[in-house]
């Protein structure tokens, strides 16, 4: 193999992986991101209150 025939196919395979990537990254729910999922402060700090959160509900 040539030096550009390696070129042009790194190139292709390069190409391949990005467009998976990206294609993974389209697919996937939003906020299934690499956070830790116990880590809810960022999440529940700026929604409302409901009025369920100021009742004692029984």
């Amino acid at each position: 193999m040539t030096l550009t025939t390696k070129i042009v196919l790194a190139l292709i395979v390069l190409h391949l992986l990005v467009g998976f990537g990206w294609l993974l990254y389209k697919l996937l729910p939003p906020g299934s991101g690499l956070a830790d999922p116990n880590d809810r402060e960022d999440r529940t700090k700026n929604e409302p209150k409901t009025d369920a959160h100021e009742k004692n509900i029984s």
